[in-house]
């Protein structure tokens, strides 16, 4: 279980590990997954890469092998509500056509829908671009913009943080070049018109995803997950233990928040615990 999101480093660190001879003079075994929505798979090729990972295993939730993993596992599901997954499929739709249109203008642009703060540093190189006319600037400029707010907005649902997803929405409505935005895209326009609606679907989203992760949660300390077998309470290495393994990113603070909680909560892990030290296991 990783508590913090993989950085550059930290892959390119990792993969100077895997590729690296143990002590027996063998690369060590390393296996890595990596979870993204359908189409973000590109953007996981930089990660590959810094992980010299040297192949990539394509895996969805109907192949036939992880239905049989599955039926094998307990797991805990959480499902987006159909009208929230709608919305991202719009707002995906609309930003990827968007970015699709501004490449016809600046082909340096990336081909897939890059993150908030690549779009924002895509936003400020572009009023230095002198290939393109102020006309044209001010054209892709707006493409981009479009792109950044439906990212932003994709990155609050999927975190079902309705607190940001909020603050963003209000902000948007006082900026005037954001507004201005929102009123031009009809898919951005709706959004923030059912901005109650769609708080409260994201609400449900996440005591969904919540309730999966404690029961998660339960069943993995169950099965051995943070108990001690060593003398005065080290971890041992041949404790049972139970897998989490966690979809979506929940937050550093609130996964280890409900991790710890559990973990107290448990009685058979009582005073093994790992206090006061970083979940990164």
């Amino acid at each position: 279980l990783t508590m913090s999101a993989l950085d550059a480093a930290a892959a390119g660190a990792v993969g100077r590990f895997a590729a690296s001879p143990s002590a027996h003079n063998r690369p060590p075994r390393l296996v890595a997954v990596l979870c993204c929505e359908p189409h973000e798979a590109e953007a996981l090729l930089p990660t590959c890469r810094a992980l010299r990972v040297p192949a990539l295993h394509l895996r969805v939730d109907a192949d036939a092998d992880v239905v049989a993993l599955l039926r094998a596992h307990r797991t805990h599901h959480f499902a987006i509500p159909p009208q929230l997954a709608a919305i991202c499929t719009q707002l995906v739709k609309m930003a990827s056509e968007q970015l699709v249109a501004a490449r016809t203008l600046l082909p340096s642009l990336p081909s897939t829908l890059p993150d908030a703060r690549s779009l924002k540093a895509e936003m400020r190189q572009l009023q230095h671009a002198q290939s393109l006319s102020a006309e044209k600037r001010g054209t892709v400029m707006w493409q981009l913009l479009a792109c950044f707010c439906a990212r932003r907005l994709l990155d609050h649902v999927r975190d079902a943080d309705s607190g940001a997803l909020c603050a963003f929405l209000n902000d948007a409505k006082r900026e005037l070049k954001t507004q201005a935005c929102f009123e031009q895209f009809g898919e951005l326009r709706s959004l923030a018109q059912q901005q109650d609606a769609v708080v409260e679907l994201v609400e449900r989203f996440a005591r969904a995803r919540l309730e999966a992760l404690r029961a998660a949660l339960a069943a993995a300390i169950e099965g051995g997950f943070g108990a001690a077998t060593g003398a005065r309470g080290e971890v041992g290495v041949s404790a049972r233990h139970g897998l989490l393994v966690v979809r979506r990113a929940l937050g550093t603070t609130a996964l280890e928040v409900e991790v710890r909680s559990a973990l107290d909560a448990h009685e058979a892990v009582s005073g093994s615990r790992l206090q006061g030290q970083p979940l990164n296991m």
